[in-house]
């Protein structure tokens, strides 16, 4: 099962990605015109692995990629 968990942080918030209860990645968005971006890893920080203007395009995409796992 994979959920979305919408986190506050300061400046900011982030959406957990979980695959049946572990994170796996975060979809953040910059301030300004920034793209969402989807980062792999439990932590997510580093690099950027997809972007999309719309979030739920975004969402959709990366449910795709990890519906096999």
């Amino acid at each position: 099962m994979i959920e979305f968990k919408e986190n506050d942080l300061p400046g900011g918030w982030s959406i957990g990605v979980l695959v049946q209860g572990v994170t796996v990645g975060y979809i953040r968005k910059p301030a300004g015109p920034a793209k969402y971006a989807y980062h792999k890893g439990p932590h997510g920080l580093t690099s950027v692995n997809y972007q999309d203007e719309d979030l739920d395009a975004l969402k959709a995409r990366v449910t795709g990629l990890l519906a096999g796992t």
